[in-house]
Parts: structure tokens; C-alpha cells; sequence
């Protein structure tokens, strides 16, 4: 699991190139919005 809290309205890069190839789920949530997406790493 990796977490983060980033504060404000900022643009924020992940480096997931420790990950292997697949599908993953990631969610991103704030005070207003709970957001489920698909992430495939090919």
C-alpha cells in the first residue's frame, strides 16, 4: 500500500516503476470526492 497526503491544488507524480506488470486499483480521496480507478502496468 503507498500513501501520500498532498495538500493544496498540486500535480503529484508516482514512481511505480518498483511494480510488476498487472492490474491495480487506486484510489484517491479528498474532503469532497472518493475516486476508484483501474491502473494497468504493462
Amino acid at each position: 500500500m503507498y500513501a501520500d497526503k498532498i495538500n493544496g491544488n498540486t500535480t503529484t507524480r508516482i514512481d511505480l516503476s518498483h511494480l510488476p506488470k498487472g492490474v491495480y486499483m487506486v484510489r484517491i480521496f479528498n474532503e469532497e470526492t472518493n475516486s476508484l480507478r483501474k491502473l494497468v502496468i504493462q
